[in-house]
């Protein structure tokens, strides 16, 4: 999988993503009796942003990492998701959290063998960790749960995305942090 190296410079776009998941949880909790409809487009469009995110950065990542395509992929199948739901919110709850927890389990997946793979990085370890194992949780209540209370799946998704979007702000000043330690060792070699 890519490294944490090969991101760092564009540590903002992790800190953008975690800004909206932040915000979008935190709306999830204030507004949890809305229609099923608002809860569709919501959890659209943050999937088509997530996944335009991870797109950028597989595409940034082209010349830097063998393995780009990795985020890329998680990027595009973020993309797609987001369209569809955002596109046919009027779905079921169980076409609509089904598509939901494919991606949460895709996501959580691919940062657990990102994780693992990376373990020896010593910035962004935890919050990688973290962030996928909540998602695959996430991802299996909702496969267990699908037809669970929309209020309780709500509530449940604005807790998800508050957390998440907390441990992807620490993890964006993780790769900042790295960013200047790596411009830092550059100009001392320069000199």
């Amino acid at each position: 999988m890519y490294s944490v190296k090969s991101i760092t410079q564009y540590w903002w776009l992790e800190l953008i993503r975690g800004i909206f998941t932040l915000v979008l949880g935190l709306a999830f909790i204030s507004l949890p009796g809305k229609s099923l409809v608002l809860i569709a487009t919501f959890v659209g469009l943050y999937l088509l942003i997530d996944g335009v995110i991870e797109s950028i950065k597989g595409v940034f990542s082209i010349k830097k990492d063998k393995e780009w395509w990795v985020m890329l992929f998680k990027g595009v199948v973020g993309v797609l998701a987001g369209i569809v739901i955002f596109n046919y919110p009027q779905f079921s709850l169980g076409i609509l959290f089904f598509v939901l927890a494919l991606w949460a389990l895709i996501a959580g997946i691919i940062g657990i063998v990102q994780a693992v793979r990376n373990r020896k990085e010593t910035y962004g370890g935890w919050t990688l960790t973290g962030m996928s194992v909540l998602l695959i949780a996430f991802g299996l209540l909702l496969l267990t749960q699908p037809y669970g209370s929309v209020l309780v799946l709500t509530v449940l998704f604005g807790l998800y995305a508050i957390i998440a979007g907390v441990m992807i702000i620490a993890f964006s000043m993780d790769l900042r942090s790295m960013n200047s330690d790596i411009k830092k060792v550059e100009k001392q070699l320069k000199q």
